[in-house]
């Protein structure tokens, strides 16, 4: 059987962000628009894409479990990594932190040299692909589309 909770979570990002999407037609302004447009649309499209991968994939045959298998079997093997929710939140808030107090030209470079870092990539990855991120986005927004990314705090005085 297909995984039921996948599957109504992807709907629900799917509603959440045509509803986001849609709401950002009704913006006067291209630049308060042009944001929740791009990544709205790109986040719909990924989770549809999802979507259809999760109802379309095949299950594998079940396992026969014998009475031996199921004592072996540990009690931890169902339960949830809160672990990795822990590390996953605690890097989100990091980047969103950093972006707040100095700004976003700032906060991800940092995040994807560190994340990938901690991931156990080269530090000349790392940089090199910190720095190409950084220019991508410099380039698309600022040079561009003309929106100045959040500058920070700490960038204002």
């Amino acid at each position: 059987m297909k995984n039921r909770g996948n599957i109504i979570f992807l709907v629900i990002i799917i509603v959440a962000t045509l509803v986001v999407v849609g709401g950002s037609f009704t913006m006067a302004s291209f630049k308060s628009k042009l944001l929740p447009i791009v990544f709205g649309s790109g986040i719909a499209v990924l989770a549809i894409v999802q979507l259809v991968r999760e109802t379309t994939r095949k299950d594998p045959p079940a396992k026969v479990v014998t009475d031996e298998d199921e004592e072996e079997m540990s009690e931890e093997e169902g339960a949830i990594d809160w672990r990795g929710f822990q590390k996953s939140a605690i890097w989100v808030l990091a980047f969103v932190g950093v972006t707040y107090l100095v700004s976003m030209l700032v906060a991800i470079p940092l995040f994807v040299l560190f994340y990938m870092k901690h991931l156990g990539t080269g530090w000349r990855t790392s940089i090199i692909s910190a720095a190409a991120t950084t220019a991508a986005i410099y380039i698309v927004f600022e040079m561009v589309l003309n929106v100045e990314l959040y500058r920070g705090l700490v960038m204002r005085f």
